[in-house]
Protein backbone atom coordinates (compact mmCIF):
# COMPACT_ATOMS: atom_id res chain seq x y z
CA UNK A 1 0.00 0.00 0.00
CA UNK A 2 1.73 3.25 -1.06
CA UNK A 3 1.39 6.14 0.64
CA UNK A 4 0.02 9.61 -0.33
CA UNK A 5 3.35 11.48 1.30
CA UNK A 6 6.50 9.51 0.76
CA UNK A 7 7.61 11.85 3.76
CA UNK A 8 5.33 11.06 6.62
CA UNK A 9 7.58 8.75 8.81
CA UNK A 10 10.12 11.21 8.56
CA UNK A 11 8.06 14.05 9.30
CA UNK A 12 6.40 11.90 12.43
CA UNK A 13 10.19 10.82 13.42
CA UNK A 14 10.99 15.32 13.22
CA UNK A 15 7.86 15.91 14.89
CA UNK A 16 8.55 13.61 17.93
CA UNK A 17 12.38 14.83 18.11
CA UNK A 18 10.69 18.11 18.47
CA UNK A 19 8.75 17.22 21.14
CA UNK A 20 11.53 15.83 23.50
CA UNK A 21 13.31 18.69 22.67
CA UNK A 22 10.60 21.15 24.16
CA UNK A 23 10.52 19.22 26.89
CA UNK A 24 13.72 19.12 27.80
CA UNK A 25 14.14 22.82 28.12
CA UNK A 26 11.32 22.97 30.79
CA UNK A 27 13.68 20.67 32.97
CA UNK A 28 15.88 23.48 34.03
CA UNK A 29 12.85 25.89 34.97
CA UNK A 30 12.78 25.21 39.34
CA UNK A 31 10.23 26.16 41.28
CA UNK A 32 10.99 28.10 43.66
CA UNK A 33 10.88 27.01 47.62
CA UNK A 34 7.74 27.42 49.21
CA UNK A 35 9.46 27.53 52.95
CA UNK A 36 11.04 31.13 51.53
CA UNK A 37 8.06 32.30 50.74
CA UNK A 38 5.41 33.58 53.52
CA UNK A 39 4.00 36.71 51.81
CA UNK A 40 2.78 37.68 48.50
CA UNK A 41 5.78 40.12 47.89
CA UNK A 42 7.67 36.81 48.52
CA UNK A 43 5.89 34.90 45.99
CA UNK A 44 6.18 37.64 43.62
CA UNK A 45 10.44 38.22 44.26
CA UNK A 46 10.92 34.60 43.99
CA UNK A 47 8.75 34.39 40.34
CA UNK A 48 10.82 37.48 39.02
CA UNK A 49 14.18 35.59 39.44
CA UNK A 50 12.58 32.75 37.22
CA UNK A 51 12.06 35.50 34.57
CA UNK A 52 15.45 34.78 32.84
CA UNK A 53 14.64 31.16 32.67
CA UNK A 54 10.75 31.10 31.14
CA UNK A 55 12.07 33.92 28.66
CA UNK A 56 14.78 31.41 27.55
CA UNK A 57 12.00 28.97 27.53
CA UNK A 58 9.91 30.80 25.19
CA UNK A 59 12.26 32.15 22.85
CA UNK A 60 13.70 28.10 22.21
CA UNK A 61 10.11 27.29 22.35
CA UNK A 62 9.34 29.75 19.69
CA UNK A 63 12.89 29.01 17.38
CA UNK A 64 11.87 24.95 17.78
CA UNK A 65 8.08 25.91 16.94
CA UNK A 66 9.33 27.53 13.79
CA UNK A 67 11.77 25.01 12.77
CA UNK A 68 9.53 22.30 13.38
CA UNK A 69 6.39 23.61 11.29
CA UNK A 70 8.83 24.59 8.25
CA UNK A 71 8.96 21.59 6.66
CA UNK A 72 11.33 21.42 3.84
Amino acid sequence: MAESNINSRLEAFCDGVFAIALTLLIIDIKIPSSETINTTNDLWLALQHLLPSVFAFLLSFIIILIRGTAHI
